[in-house]
């Protein structure tokens, strides 16, 4: 074991010791006659559009031999997640190892030697009390740790007294006269060293080491494969415009290498498709916190649930290969009309996943099947719609440096598409805006992206599309149309009685509400335009006129509008809408009643049964208004009665004034009699009355 100096500055004496726990941790866990760093370069990769990459790595390995790599450390959850090692010829993978992400506290508590903290050499000798050490001074000499002391001595000086029980008894030695110390406990020497190595790579934690123990005989074959995260790569198009409609595409790759590695003669495959890819931690530890059980008697297990097998065990199926034929190419006449900067580039790209050709003349890469790492399965399929995958693989060896950036053509072809002017008063009010309806006539899927666009072979404009498969079709526009102007406007929305019901005193009208809105389009140049209109669209409203839209989208109508060089024309767009309103029949006054009634909706039935409602409505409030009547006169009698009872409490009993009043009470009190039996009786009436016209009111069913 390699001899470490040890003065009184700490510093010095971790500084000294790095090295030695360098050379030590290349040997811990090595198998015998293992060398090190094989390399294994990039050899392919495959980019998606949702911003990962897979990375193939082809190599050979001799023996036991260790692959190192490094990678940042944000990079380290992608690998631990999707990290494929094979040993292609018999070999064994037998460890991949890599920097814990733990706290540095945490690593150095699992240590014989803790050097947290401002650890300083009494600190570490300290904790080493007990343990044998060898001294090398004036003599060297070995003895167990029993302690370490400072003192000052005559002269004020701080002294620090190394306690060593030697052979020859307890004996005391001055750490400043001590050139090195040497712990003869092979663990302790090497925790110590792993110690300080841990605190040194804490010092730069953006980068992480990854190891893979390759173990066999011989010279063998190795790949590794992961993912990482990537810019997502982009396509941009040109598109040349032509008279017949026959419109020639050409369709770039846009690639970003934004990793510390270049890219050197590799093959490069392009993936369309959203893949679900996350990132999770899976690097730094996770601690679950234990609960404290005191001794008892031990229980049983609790019950527990299991989820069902959802894995069927049936061999995953090999995938399609892609079916697309190869761009057609240019003719001689189109080849003219492109810009000289567009070059010819037939078949520099196809698509699909299978096929014959090599990214370089001394090697093919392996590709990458997710669906089975195993050896032998080769291929990645290509299916359309649902979850699927559409491949470009660039057919040249690819050279990309570091933090750099490529484009790569794709294909070329030509895709059919009409001329047309689409207004959205939305993006504009007052102009549409020139554009194509564009049919994808290539057997290439077009991802989106931008599209620049020639005509007459000048810049026409800049348009955005969406993934776009073959035979689909999209509307795309490019420029304002400065010749065409188009006026929205609308009619006030009415309403009109459909139909009218009612079932257990329950009235329901069922109204039909109307709207319209009119595009007046003015069209002032001397070539026909055909416009298309675009209509929001509101799932409550039916669309009356016209019958039906040209398109029907997740928000808007499309109504497709030929208008005349120099002429006009004008869309009427109708809408309706059912509405449902719903009264208690009992509620409706009279003359609600009669508005209803009035309405050429309503049925023989229902203005008979509303003139019937009427009608006992009409006695029923004539017994009312007579029960109130005998009510009021009733109320005016008690009134006079107390007026004369006030006036007999002032005069005497036995004169003539007071005896007339007795008379008077006398006979109004025959007169109340009778109107209290008036009154009682139109109660009676008023609530058989009532009980009727609820009852009648009740059983309507028109």
């Amino acid at each position: 074991m390699k001899k470490v100096a040890f003065s009184l500055c700490f510093l010095v004496l971790w500084g000294a010791w790095v090295p030695s726990f360098a050379q030590s941790s290349q040997d811990v866990g090595m198998a015998k006659g293992t060398t090190l760093s094989a390399d294994v370069p990039l050899r392919q990769i495959i980019l998606y559009v949702n911003g990962v990459g897979y990375f193939l790595r082809e190599g050979t390995v001799t023996g036991n031999q260790k692959v190192q790599l490094s990678f940042k450390t944000t990079e380290i959850n992608d690998l631990l997640k999707s990290l494929t090692v094979r040993d292609l010829d018999g070999g064994t993978v037998t460890a991949v190892t890599y920097g814990s992400q733990d706290p540095v506290e945490k690593q150095l508590q699992g240590l014989s030697v803790n050097l947290s903290g401002a650890a300083t050499v009494r600190d570490i000798l300290t904790q080493l009390r007990g343990e044998r050490v060898a001294l090398a001074g004036a003599t060297t000499v070995e003895g167990s740790v029993v302690s370490v002391e400072t003192a000052t001595d005559k002269e004020g000086l701080q002294r620090t007294t190394l306690n060593l029980m030697t052979a020859e008894g307890l004996r005391s030695f001055l750490l400043e006269d001590t050139r090195s110390i040497r712990f003869l406990d092979p663990k302790i020497d090497s925790d110590f060293q792993r110690a300080l190595t841990i605190l040194s790579e804490s010092h730069s934690r953006d980068r992480r080491n990854v190891t893979i123990d390759f173990s066999g005989s011989g010279k063998r074959r190795v790949s590794l494969g992961y993912l990482n995260e990537v810019p997502a790569w982009k396509t941009a198009y040109r598109l040349v415009l032509d008279r017949e409609g026959n419109h020639f595409l050409q369709a770039w790759a846009i690639v970003e290498n934004s990793s510390d590695e270049d890219w050197q003669n590799l093959s490069l495959s392009l993936v369309s498709g959203r893949p679900i890819s996350f990132t999770m931690d899976l690097a730094t530890p996770r601690y679950i916190r234990r609960p404290e059980v005191q001794s008892s008697v031990a229980a049983g297990p609790a019950p527990q649930t299991y989820d069902q097998n959802l894995d069927s065990r049936a061999e995953a199926p090999k995938m399609a290969k892609a079916l697309a034929a190869p761009a057609p190419s240019r003719s001689s006449a189109k080849m003219a009309e492109l810009p000289q900067s567009a070059g010819a580039m037939d078949g520099y790209a196809d698509e699909g996943m299978d096929g014959e050709e090599s990214a370089s003349p001394e090697a093919t890469p392996s590709e990458f099947n997710p669906g089975d790492i195993g050896q032998g399965v080769q291929g990645y399929g290509v299916l359309e719609n649902g979850g699927t995958f559409v491949r470009y693989k660039i057919n040249v060896p690819v050279n990309l440096p570091r933090h750099g950036s490529a484009m790569f053509p794709l294909f070329e072809g030509t895709v059919r598409g009409k001329k047309v002017s689409v207004y959205d008063a939305q993006v504009d009010p007052k102009r549409p805006l020139r554009g194509l309806q564009l049919e994808n006539t290539t057997p290439y899927t077009l991802l989106g992206g931008p599209i620049t666009i020639f005509d007459s072979l000048s810049y026409a404009g800049d348009a955005l599309i969406e993934d776009l498969g073959p035979g689909a079709q999209r509307f795309i526009t490019y420029a304002v149309d400065m010749e065409t102007e188009v006026a929205p406007g609308s009619e006030p929305n009415t309403e009109k009685i459909v139909s009218m019901t009612a079932v257990d005193g329950v009235f329901t009208v069922a109204v039909s509400a109307h709207r319209e809105h009119h595009y007046t389009i003015k069209n002032d140049s001397d070539e026909g335009r055909t416009i298309v209109i675009v209509h929001p669209l509101d799932d409550t409203w039916h669309l009356v006129n016209p019958e039906k839209a040209t398109e029907t989208t997740r928000n808007s109508y499309r109504f497709e509008v030929t208008v005349p060089g120099r002429g006009s024309d004008t869309l009427r767009v109708v809408e309706e809408k059912q509405l449902g309103r719903s009264f208690g029949l009992a509620s409706l006054t009279d003359t609600q009643l009669r508005y209803y009634a009035s309405d050429g909706a309503a049925k023989k039935t229902l203005r008979d049964a509303f003139a019937k409602i009427t009608e006992k409505r009409g006695v029923l409030q004539g017994v009312v208004a007579e029960r109130q009547d005998a009510e009021r006169k009733l109320q005016q009698i008690k009134d006079e009665q107390s007026r004369i009872r006030s006036n007999m409490n002032s005069i005497s009993s036995s004169s003539d004034l007071y005896k007339k009043y007795l008379s008077t009470l006398a006979g109004q009190e025959t007169t109340i009699s009778g109107l209290l039996e008036s009154i009682d009786g139109y109660y009676g009436k008023e609530k058989a009355l009532k009980a009727d016209l609820d009852n009648y009111i009740r059983t309507l069913s028109f």
